[in-house]
């Protein structure tokens, strides 16, 4: 069956009617010729450009998402274009492709782990700053100005007293944690009667 739809497809050198030119110089392309279950109307199209295709449209949606996931399919895929070129069969060009695939995201995940253990934390540079509260609610809670916008809040401990300025210790998402104090600013011990 094979070699029906491969003699169908086949481009005669030197004919010059409706080829798209000689390939009896590459060795392994006019035997890799598709095409497309010998349909008429259909042009042949190699097995390598078929990979290359979907390696670039890999690499172009890699362009959107940032990732690198994808861009690393999209090299496999084009490795298989080459194995393809080279005139190996589609089990070894599919081979490709998997292996190549899997240690590539194997290799990316690995990387991706140790530049993430690298980076050092970034400090939180809200710790320490100054807010003015603009209104107490129930339970240590109170909205607050700060940067030019109003933020949610909670106290640090309940202990802590509510004044009208209020220092950030620490954030949990978007809330600010407060105390009357400046982070590292000692705390002065109250007298008892």
């Amino acid at each position: 069956m094979k070699e029906l739809i491969i003699s169908q497809c086949r481009v005669s050198p030197g004919s010059g009617q409706g080829s798209r030119g000689d390939f009896s110089t590459l060795p392994g392309i006019r035997d890799s010729l598709l095409c497309f279950a010998g349909a008429e109307g259909f042009s042949p199209m190699s097995t390598y450009l078929m990979w290359w295709i979907a390696a670039a449209a890999l690499v172009a949606a890699e362009l959107l998402t940032g990732t690198l996931y994808l861009l690393v399919i999209g090299l496999a895929l084009a490795c298989a274009g080459i194995a393809a070129l080279s005139g190996a069969g589609a089990t070894l060009q599919w081979l490709t492709a998997g292996v190549l695939g899997i240690a590539g995201m194997m290799l990316l995940q690995r990387w991706k782990r140790r530049l993430s253990a690298a980076t050092p934390a970034q400090p939180n540079l809200d710790i320490g700053q100054m807010v003015r509260v603009q209104s107490w609610g129930p339970g240590g809670t109170a909205r607050v100005a700060y940067r030019g916008s109003t933020w949610d809040a909670e106290l640090a401990s309940a202990s802590t007293p509510r004044t009208e300025t209020m220092y950030i210790v620490g954030t949990r998402g978007s809330v600010l944690i407060l105390s009357d104090r400046r982070p590292g600013e000692p705390q002065v011990a109250s007298e008892s009667l």
